[in-house]
């Protein structure tokens, strides 16, 4: 009421809820963004009766997946359901050759993210995979768990804890191989960073149009959720074939190409009802 704003912009279920309730009855524009899977992600008994309850109110709800839209269909009426992917823009790929024998994980260190899984698969794999080593790029709650759980499987020497990084892209030229073992996601941003800077993937069935857009363009690997055996062997099969490598990443750099920022922004615009005025 005091910042007398127009239109608000919420993301993240807990925070849309909280939004939509202290706006009720301003004369405000309300878009909200679901940023995960509803299907999928459980935000507990209350929250979740809010969401079913609370979302309606807005004049627009937005999601990055089409999983996302299709589950909100239950509570919110269609016409007032948009689907904005995130957007990613083109890198320059570094040349095969200058790449590390490298697996590389981006994302916050939760239990949502699987980085457990991720390690036992490394601990797993590490035997096959003679010479590759894991970075992890992130920080968490989990952070502390998480080393000791790679000392407890012996891997920790070959584990680099890059912490939060403002500018990824250094880390995504010198990699071979990007790994996303989350339980639930919508679409995640790393997951794009990465197929445009023309890295294979291995991806979990969890993120089902994550998962559609790496196995499409034959892109990467989709696993099974919470399985590090199978995701060791999609670590070592890709490990073991750099035309696999090469092959994929050049698909997933193609099939990145059409999500533009300046194509996502506009449709923000659109849904946030601003006119955009040239400069």
């Amino acid at each position: 009421r005091q910042s007398r704003a127009p239109r608000v912009l919420s993301f993240i279920a807990g925070t849309n809820i909280l939004t939509l309730l202290a706006t009720r009855g301003l004369p405000v524009r309300v878009v909200i963004s679901e940023r995960n899977d509803p299907a999928r992600q459980q935000i507990g008994g209350p929250w979740e009766a809010l969401r079913r309850r609370c979302y309606r109110w807005a004049e627009i709800v937005t999601a990055n997946s089409a999983g996302a839209i299709a589950a909100l269909r239950s509570y919110v009426p269609a016409a007032r359901l948009a689907l904005i992917p995130n957007g990613v823009e083109s890198r320059d790929p570094s040349h095969q050759e200058h790449r590390g024998r490298v697996f590389l994980a981006v994302g916050r260190l939760s239990h949502q993210k699987g980085f457990d899984v991720l390690l036992e698969a490394f601990a797993k794999a590490r035997v096959r995979c003679a010479g590759w080593q894991l970075t992890i790029v992130g920080d968490g709650e989990e952070g502390g768990n998480l080393r000791m759980l790679a000392a407890k499987l012996g891997v920790d020497p070959l584990v680099t804890w890059a912490g939060l990084v403002a500018e990824p892209d250094a880390y995504y030229r010198d990699a071979s191989v990007f790994v996303l073992s989350s339980r639930h996601e919508g679409m995640p941003n790393a997951l794009l960073e990465a197929m445009a800077a023309s890295l294979p993937v291995i991806v979990t069935d969890a993120l089902s149009e994550a998962a559609e857009l790496v196995m499409r363009p034959g892109s990467g690997i989709v696993v099974r959720a919470d399985d590090p055996v199978a995701l060791a062997e999609a670590m070592c099969e890709l490990a073991g074939n750099s035309q696999s490598r090469a092959r994929m990443g050049a698909a997933a750099a193609a099939a990145t190409s059409d999500r533009s920022v300046s194509s996502v922004l506009a449709r923000w615009n659109d849904v946030l009802g601003l006119e955009v005025r040239p400069r």
